[in-house]
């Protein structure tokens, strides 16, 4: 189980850590290689996903007719407000508390 595992079950548990937190100090050549990897990995992941977006909106607009594909589009656009409302800072509160949890 990781350290970050740990923390959030030992938090969800109420109960404490018996293994004290990683020591050792990391190379800054390989925090920035681990920086490198994980930007690259999240800039593939998202150009991967805005190409299939990309492609299947052109093939919904060549399958479909024009009243078709504008009521798709339109649903797409109320889909696409009303899920800025859903989340509404969620990812930024999520990132702010696991950090919380584990600097404690």
């Amino acid at each position: 189980m990781s350290r970050t595992d740990q923390v959030l079950h030992s938090r969800l548990k109420r109960t404490t850590l018996e293994e004290p937190a990683r020591t050792e100090a990391r190379s800054p050549d390989a925090v920035t290689a681990s920086l490198v990897r994980s930007s690259g990995t999240a800039i593939a992941g998202g150009l991967v996903s805005q190409g299939l977006k990309a492609a299947v909106m052109i093939y919904v607009a060549r399958s479909f007719g024009t009243i078709e594909f504008g009521s798709f589009s339109f649903a797409n656009s109320v889909n696409a407000f009303l899920f800025m409302f859903a989340q509404f800072g969620l990812p930024v509160f999520g990132a702010r508390e696991v950090a919380a949890l584990l600097a404690n």
